[in-house]
């Protein structure tokens, strides 16, 4: 029969005593056989964050990227969209620089379809009607190996 009153002299016992596991190895094989086992499981278990990327991002893959272009939180229909190839920061304003370009529907949601991995740098300019004022801004996007679909809010400001 066990005392199950907090603080009797069992359960105070039990809390005192650390509890320990030694493995004994028999031989110089079995201490190798532990070791390369304790290897193997710490190694498997390290994460790789590394992206993999094609050395020529552009058009000629699988990858679809699609979002919605956003003045805080409001919606920017009818908003033209760029997407520049090779891009991690701001590349300008000059739109004809850009290498492809789409238009938001009428729910302020754009996709480009047919992206290699990469990095791009996605640039929106709309018109937000709310404020009656002209909006634009854009975001650099990374597409790693593997990937099939990546979604992406474009964020929009007023000047």
């Amino acid at each position: 029969m066990t005392n199950k009153k907090s603080g009797s002299r069992e359960e105070s016992y039990l809390m005192q005593k650390p509890i320990s596991i030694i493995f004994i190895a028999r031989s110089k094989k079995m201490k190798h056989l532990y070791l390369w086992s304790a290897a193997v499981i710490l190694l498997s278990s390290c994460k790789d964050d590394s992206c993999e990327k094609s050395p020529s991002p552009g058009m000629g893959g699988n990858v679809k990227v699609s979002g919605y272009v956003r003045h805080h939180n409001a919606g920017i229909p009818r908003a033209s969209v760029f997407i520049e190839f090779g891009a991690t920061e701001f590349p300008g304003s000059d739109t004809a620089l850009y290498d492809a370009r789409t238009s938001a529907n009428t729910a302020a949601y754009y996709e480009f379809t047919g992206l290699k991995a990469g990095d791009y740098y996605l640039y929106s300019v709309g018109f937000d009607s709310a404020i009656s004022l002209p909006v634009k801004g854009g975001i650099p996007l990374e597409i790693c190996e593997g990937a099939e679909t990546v979604g992406t809010n474009i964020p929009v400001t007023e000047d």
